[in-house]
């Protein structure tokens, strides 16, 4: 009875060295993107029940200082040339001022209807019909990394690209010539990618520009503990374990209360969750994906 036990001992062990020895595959970006980069959205993000019935107040409330002085008398902007990307001059911002004030805007707004920073950003995101989703934003950038004329700045979360020349190797007379993006707070990339060169003008609540001022903005919503609710889960989580350092430290409590505020909040470094986008969709990919 010993001997069959032994022996399926035996292969396990040899099994699991082998795995062990085998070197990990890795995939080069290049081969990488050469297959698929992104995932199918199932749908996109939503604002809770009761963000949704505040959409008209929060957008009243973020349109108070996210609007320039040609607005109609519905609050959406006349479309100007150029719509659909920021001006590079402004480094992403169509007004210092109205940037500056933004960030305590959005806080008022969360405060007052008891919504979160994400909920904020669902409003906030323009209705261009999104359908694929890259994991982080570093991903988009080499998906780009071959076409001329494209900048994206660090203050820039959002745009429309044209020009492109991008085909795909199971489909190489399916080009995509121009899209539409926008990072969200947790470093992913939502995108419509179109094979037309200039895509239909379709406008959103506000002015792209002015859009991208609140994405900014949600950014660098100085933090609190009377607010801390109103944070992503990765954010908190970060800051519970640089609370640990400051009493490691004994920096506390002027650690958390002097420093905390002034951090930025960061992409989630553990891997971002966009709705129908998951590590395991991403894994699909294979290990490289995230190994990158």
């Amino acid at each position: 009875t010993d001997a069959p036990s032994r022996s399926l001992s035996t292969g396990a062990s040899a099994s699991s060295a082998a795995s062990a020895a085998r070197p990990t595959p890795v995939v080069s970006p290049r081969e990488l993107l050469g297959s698929r980069p992104y995932m199918r959205l199932t749908h996109l993000p939503w604002p809770t029940m009761r963000a949704a019935l505040a959409r008209k107040e929060v957008h009243s409330a973020v349109l108070g200082f996210a609007t320039d002085a040609g607005e109609n008398e519905r609050g959406l902007f006349v479309p100007r040339a150029g719509a659909g990307r920021p001006d590079p001059a402004s480094n992403g911002s169509s007004g210092s001022g109205r940037t500056a004030g933004m960030p305590q805007a959005l806080l008022q707004a969360c405060l007052r209807w008891h919504i979160t920073l994400q909920d904020v950003e669902a409003l906030a995101l323009p209705s261009w019909g999104f359908d694929v989703a890259f994991c982080s934003r570093s991903v988009w950038a080499e998906y780009l990394a071959d076409e001329e004329d494209v900048e994206m700045g660090p203050a820039h979360f959002l745009g429309e690209i044209q020009g492109l020349r991008i085909t795909h190797p199971s489909a190489p007379r399916c080009q995509i010539q121009s899209a539409r993006w926008v990072e969200l707070l947790d470093g992913s990339v939502m995108a419509r990618l179109m094979t037309d060169g200039r895509p239909t003008c379709i406008m959103p609540w506000a002015h792209p520009s002015s859009i991208n001022d609140v994405l900014v903005g949600l950014r660098k919503v100085p933090w609190a503990p009377e607010h801390n609710w109103i944070f992503p889960r990765w954010h908190k989580e970060r800051l519970i374990f640089l609370a640990w350092v400051g009493s490691l430290l004994r920096l506390n409590p002027i650690w958390t209360t002097a420093v905390f505020p002034f951090l930025p909040m960061e992409p989630d470094l553990v891997g971002p969750r966009v709705t129908g986008l998951t590590a395991a969709a991403c894994s699909q990919q294979g290990d490289a994906f995230w190994l990158w």
